[in-house]
């Protein structure tokens, strides 16, 4: 599939559930979300894999129902602002994405801080995936409330600071990418009691700023 997708591509979708696009070559800009009641029963979402560009319509983070939202690997590098009925509400103080259980927005440009506060306001999140983008700043201590959490990926960023202790309240944690940044932490025999052992893959850049006890061959270009 090419081209862009019509501006009234959400109209009349009332009873759509699944929406897979995956891997192919739709270009443009998302198109605005005008009613979310004509998204409302959408559970999957899935843009992977296109040349989209720009940002992503806020509204998405209203629906109810959704359950896997996947716009990775594309051109997109932020969120519009939200078109608020109340203007003194505040966003990040609502549940954004109430039932969301994957959440990847790896492989596109988007940069500056993550926005922490709206990603711990989603649902309980099993995966999060932020990937081979150009965020910055530190990884917020925020991150030791998202209990449900699976998968973590935020390799291949411009993150910085210490990797906060609290990534060990982490208890469901199976795949931690850290990878690509520059994390300074102590990986300690503690950690790795604690977490490190029930998991697939622990992978950092293991140097003078990171030491791993645990890490094994699964860190970056295998050093222990």
């Amino acid at each position: 599939i090419t081209g862009s997708m019509p501006h009234d591509f959400w109209r009349n979708m009332t009873n759509i559930r699944f929406v897979k696009l995956a891997n192919n070559k739709i270009n443009g800009t998302l198109p605005e979300v005008v009613d979310v009641d004509d998204i409302f029963e959408i559970h999957y979402f899935d843009i992977s894999s296109n040349l989209f560009e720009g940002k992503v319509p806020f509204e998405f983070s209203d629906y109810p129902n959704l359950r896997h939202f996947d716009i990775s690997n594309n051109r997109l590098f932020g969120f519009a602002e939200a078109k608020e009925k109340n203007p003194s509400e505040n966003i990040t103080s609502k549940k954004n994405f109430p039932r969301l259980d994957v959440l990847r927005m790896g492989r596109n440009q988007f940069n500056g801080s993550i926005p922490w506060k709206f990603i711990k306001n989603a649902g309980d999140l099993e995966e999060l995936d932020l990937s081979y983008n150009q965020f910055s700043g530190e990884i917020s201590s925020a991150i030791g409330d998202m209990s449900e959490l699976r998968i973590l990926n935020l390799q291949n960023n411009n993150l910085t600071g210490e990797i906060p202790t609290e990534i060990k309240n982490l208890r469901q944690l199976e795949e931690l990418y850290l990878n690509g940044n520059d994390l300074t932490f102590n990986i300690t025999h503690d950690f790795c009691d604690e977490i490190g052992h029930y998991m697939l893959a622990l992978v950092v850049d293991c140097d003078k700023n990171i030491t791993c006890k645990c890490c094994s061959t699964k860190c970056k270009d295998g050093n222990k």
